[in-house]
């Protein structure tokens, strides 16, 4: 970025490069950068909503909450401003709150994929599954999307209703190519989730294990690895994969009960 604060451009050719620097860092999760270069934008324009946005998303991402809250204090009404709002109240468990800001950029433009997709988050936690999917679903099966996340929270709510097939159907109109990595971590997992409620135990064993080879830490997919494994009658396997979602989420009740049960049946097998 030093070589767009030394240069000699126009005050608003400096600023859109900022933007571009921060959009880019945004996108990659390099929020520390993404938070300087939306700064520097601010110097230039002091209203810029994309960069008001940008700057206020790092904040959080870097734990400043508080901080991107007042960012967002005294921006104008923007949609892109209540989503940040949405997301932030999102991120911090006020459910209701996030709700309000969501409905609301939809109750001004219905086809606002963005505050769908996060509307149905946020219906997810509160265990209304098929409003999340009546919510997302019509961006999820669009011509015109250019995001996989309608597709995978679409897919996720498909899997919760037992919906199988229909989660497949969905999953195979997404493009793996373009995929994030952490995107393709989240479309196998789902892949396999589908595959593991029909029975398909070999077809989920190759979608959990394509997805280990992206994040072999993730806890959410060592829990479904470890279901597999007992499903399987691999008990140590299964007791492996439990003791690992305890190392990172050791309040996790299920993986508790379910390391106690593959380690009895190892006991029960060896007599």
């Amino acid at each position: 970025m030093t070589h767009i604060i030394q240069s000699e451009l126009p005050p608003a050719t400096k600023g859109e490069l900022y933007l571009r620097v921060a959009n880019w860092a945004a996108d990659e999760e390099d929020f520390a950068l993404a938070l300087k270069a939306s700064e520097k934008a601010l110097e230039i324009d002091s209203t810029n909503i994309v960069a008001k946005t940008l700057k206020a998303r790092s904040l959080a991402k870097l734990g400043q909450v508080e901080a991107a809250e007042a960012e967002l204090k005294d921006a104008p009404a923007d949609p892109r401003v209540e989503n940040e709002r949405g997301c932030l109240a999102l991120a911090q468990g006020r459910l209701d709150q996030a709700e309000a800001h969501f409905r609301g950029i939809l109750a001004r433009d219905p086809a606002d994929s963005v505050a769908a997709t996060n509307l149905a988050q946020v219906l997810i936690l509160k265990g209304k599954i098929e409003e999340a999917l009546t919510t997302v679903y019509p961006f999820a099966t669009s011509n015109q999307q250019s995001s996989a996340k309608p597709v995978l929270l679409g897919a996720r709510c498909l899997n919760s209703l037992e919906r199988y097939i229909e989660a497949l159907n969905l999953l195979s109109l997404t493009d793996t190519a373009t995929m994030k990595p952490e995107e393709l971590l989240e479309w196998n997992l789902i892949q396999g989730n589908a595959h593991f409620g029909l029975e398909n135990w070999d077809q989920a064993a190759d979608y959990y294990f394509e997805a280990y080879s992206i994040d072999s830490e993730n806890p959410e997919l060592l829990f479904r690895i470890g279901l597999l494994m007992l499903r399987l009658r691999r008990w140590e396997d299964a007791e492996n994969a439990f003791i690992r979602v305890l190392a990172s989420e050791p309040n996790h009740q299920e993986a508790h009960t379910l390391l106690e049960v593959s380690r009895s049946m190892q006991v029960m097998e060896a007599r």
